[in-house]
């Protein structure tokens, strides 16, 4: 028997041209962990018949989904972003700069086929969108993860990997932290930003084929939530009264590597949902639980986010 060994497989992603269709790799990258399954959602039938057991099974509708866990690298992030509501403007010739602003429809601005390598064999995964985007501190580095729906699965060709381009992830001393916008603070330690975009596998009625024609039309996106948590040192009680009083502030978060490399994302209207200060020991430090929620500014815009990389993405 063929074992595996740990550490085998990996990951890599491309650009669909015809939505469903599936694509080899065209980029590679690392990950951190990978859920993605093949969800079928069949019926089991017990109709009144004088039996007490099922009597047959109708495969139903299917689609993909799973979460996908990688160190928020710049060379790949975009790639994801194109996968979700982005207006995505490239800038640059040799240095280019990603700006990503969540804008209003259904449908997302590119669709991915994923590739999958498990212990030597290979999956794929079509029609591939991002329903949610999480970007957080872990062990000191930022790590991002997509919540994936995909169409279907589709049969893959072994690829073989080749990575080019992966930068070191961002972790410490590589931070700047402005809250309010363009005052830059020194007191928080960890956070999780979040797009939600609340999609869903949409089913329709077709004819195509026993398998293919079970996977989902489309994945639509419904209304979005983009919202923030932080943990920063207990200061004074000035934020905590803005708190009270409803008062919105601009949030901004900056991962820098030099000058032509970072990932940077904005909050124009940021406003405190929840803040708690727990009571701790003698000799904890006192510490402010805090999360934003967000609203739209005057242009129509919740947040943005900016990464800048020396990969061309089209």
């Amino acid at each position: 028997m063929a074992v595996d060994i740990g550490g085998s497989g990996f990951m890599g992603l491309a650009f669909e041209t015809v939505v469903g269709t599936y694509v080899p790799p065209t980029k590679f990258f690392p990950i951190l962990g990978e859920t993605m399954q093949f969800m079928p959602n069949n019926t089991f039938r017990r109709p009144i018949r004088q039996t007490v057991d099922q009597i047959g099974m109708v495969p139903g509708n299917v689609n993909t989904q799973g979460t996908v866990t990688m160190e928020a690298l710049d060379d790949v992030l975009v790639y994801w972003l194109y996968a979700m509501r982005m207006g995505i403007v490239k800038t640059g010739s040799t240095n280019f700069t990603y700006t990503c602003t969540p804008v209003q429809g259904l449908t997302p601005t590119k669709t991915l086929s994923l590739t999958i390598v498990r212990a030597g064999t290979a999956f794929g995964f079509v029609g591939c969108v991002v329903s949610k985007l999480t970007l957080s501190i872990q062990n000191g580095i930022l790590q991002a993860d997509m919540d994936v729906i995909g169409l279907n699965e589709a049969s893959a060709v072994m690829p073989t990997a080749t990575y080019t381009g992966n930068m070191p992830p961002y972790g410490p001393g590589q931070w700047n932290v402005q809250i309010p916008t363009a005052t830059q603070v020194f007191d928080m330690d960890t956070f999780s930003f979040s797009i939600d975009e609340k999609a869903a596998a949409q089913y329709r009625l077709k004819n195509t084929g026993a398998n293919q024609g079970r996977g989902a039309q489309f994945v639509a996106f419904a209304e979005r939530t983009i919202q923030m948590t932080a943990s920063r040192d207990f200061i004074d009680r000035t934020d905590y009264n803005n708190f009270q009083a409803n008062v919105s502030q601009g949030i901004t978060i900056a991962a820098l590597s030099g000058a032509n490399n970072g990932i940077t994302f904005s909050i124009p209207n940021a406003f405190k949902s929840t803040y708690d200060v727990p009571l701790g020991q003698q000799g904890n430090l006192v510490r402010a639980n805090i999360t934003y929620d967000t609203t739209v500014d005057a242009t129509g815009k919740a947040c943005q986010l900016i990464v800048q990389t020396q990969e061309v993405i089209t």
